[in-house]
């Protein structure tokens, strides 16, 4: 949505490809006082029968920026921002050249965009946006909240817009860290409307896009304001919406920094069987995302590429590989060509000498080949090639360079913290940093861990020994309903 920045009032524009439940979308803008037009952005050859101005736009409102955008929120779809390469909810919506184009066509320098699919999305937050902006155009050309996804638009300035156009990014990477410019966190400026604890921590996702927060928004009444939906919005919890499977628990590198180096795990590799009977009773879920990896590295399992196949046949919206990537030319040809969203590469390490010591093997440069490979083969810039370290006391003074190097090259570096795999492997943390409780909760409502022996366990349970169930015998519903009722209860506590 946009409107000229002298104005008073803004523009809001409203990518629209059909299926959305865009007009309570509408309705809820117009409530807000410094919305003046209401601009649905739509294909050329597109007559949607809407009650508000209609723009056509020549371009695609899917294009590479978009498509990659999306490809790296599916681990994050609950969070404005955190996707891959910085990715917000924002860019999921249209390509950027789109949105310029539409902005261009209807004559106005700023504008509002919000989703198709945001049914409450609040008026007085938008309005919040607008007034930032109007206050100081020039130094306030993007305007956003940390408000969860759907209860606020972004404004931003056209020049702005034309920039992320013309050099082909997502508005994310415009906020996120990068090395060539480094800056101190927008949402600490005055670019970031604060809003209230409860609100910007909430894990919600106020979008009817996919049916697991569907079903909860269609409770609210016209009058809901963002915190109400924040703190009441609940999904359908009967499947998880992340499922992490170790297809095999082997890796080619087993230095200090593996588990494999510290403990046996003599679980066999999964079956492609056992994997289609998990997979295929997530049919009715569409938002699913499939990781291939845990504790072992996928690309190890002799039949890999099918788990990739078969997650996608079986209606995965997103899937993934964890892996040392220490592999021939043909698998990684394989890989650019498979339906793969993110390959995260276990690196641990900014140098040979480094690598061979905390990975035990002697194959740094290999693996720096292989990823320049993977980046400059892949199509469309997917998938998207994540490096990533694990931070311990061996590493830590290479950390800054990794990040540096491979934001660069890569648009994202990965870093966690250590396990211990509750005793597999000694602790190699720099400093005791236990993850929150609260945070480990409200994980385990949303994500499933599944060894290759078909045991669901806890995600530092290595070993399986408290383990919740077995998919081998039991349905995974029964076995996610008493994960999440745990889950819960340790929230409720």
């Amino acid at each position: 949505m946009i409107v000229e920045a002298k104005a008073q009032r803004l523009t809001a524009f409203v990518p629209y490809e059909g299926g959305a439940p865009v007009e309570r979308v509408i309705e809820r803008l117009r409530r807000c006082k410094r919305v003046e037009r209401v601009v649905v952005v739509h294909g050329v050859g597109d007559t949607p029968a809407l009650d508000a101005e209609r723009v056509a736009v020549g371009g695609p409102l899917m294009g590479p920026v978009r498509g990659r955008a999306i490809a790296g929120r599916k681990w994050a779809t609950t969070c404005w921002r955190g996707g891959v390469g910085g990715a917000t909810v924002y860019d999921e919506l249209i390509e950027p050249a789109a949105l310029a184009e539409a902005m261009r066509l209807v004559g106005v320098d700023a504008g509002l965009l919000v989703g198709p699919d945001w049914p409450v999305v609040d008026p007085a937050l938008c309005d919040a946006v607008i007034e930032r902006h109007l206050g100081n155009p020039r130094s306030h050309r993007m305007v956003f909240t940390q408000a969860p996804p759907g209860l606020c638009g972004i404004v931003l300035a056209a020049e702005l817009l034309g920039e992320a156009a013309e050099k082909r990014v997502m508005l994310g990477a415009m906020l996120a860290y990068q090395p060539a410019a480094p800056q101190g966190d927008p949402i600490a400026k005055d670019v970031c409307v604060q809003t209230p604890a409860e609100l910007r921590g909430a894990m919600v996702r106020a979008t009817s896009g996919h049916a697991r927060w569907r079903k909860g928004l269609e409770t609210f009444g016209g009058d809901c304001a963002a915190v109400e939906v924040a703190t009441r919005l609940q999904p359908d919890r009967r499947l998880p919406q992340q499922l992490n499977i170790e297809i095999t628990p082997k890796r080619r590198a087993a230095g200090p920094i593996t588990p494999q180096h510290h403990t046996v795990f003599d679980r066999q590799p999964m079956t492609l069987e056992l994997f289609d009977r998990i997979v295929g009773q997530f049919e009715p879920v569409d938002d699913l995302v499939v990781t291939l990896g845990g504790i072992g590295d996928a690309l190890c399992h002799e039949r890999w590429g099918d788990f990739v196949r078969l997650s996608r046949e079986c209606g995965a919206w997103g899937v993934g590989v964890q892996t040392d990537l220490l592999v021939d030319q043909a698998a990684l040809e394989q890989l650019v060509a498979s339906p793969v969203d993110v390959i995260t590469v276990r690196v641990n390490a900014d140098s040979a000498a480094r690598y061979t010591k905390l990975m035990g093997v002697d194959a740094f440069e290999q693996v720096f080949h292989n990823i320049e490979w993977l980046l400059t083969n892949r199509r469309a810039g997917l998938p998207w090639v994540v490096p990533a370290m694990t931070k311990t006391t061996e590493n830590v003074e290479e950390l800054e360079t990794f990040v540096d190097r491979w934001t660069y090259y890569a648009g994202h570096a990965l870093v966690t913290g250590p396990s211990t795999g509750r005793g597999a492997m000694p602790d190699q943390s720099v400093m005791a940093m236990p993850l929150p409780a609260r945070y480990v909760a409200l994980r385990d409502t949303t994500a499933m861990t599944v060894l290759s022996n078909g045991r669901v366990a806890p995600a530092d349970d290595w070993l399986g020994h408290d383990a919740i169930g077995d998919l081998c015998v039991e349905p995974v519903a029964e076995v996610w309903a008493r994960q999440v009722d745990a889950a819960l209860a340790e929230l409720a506590a």
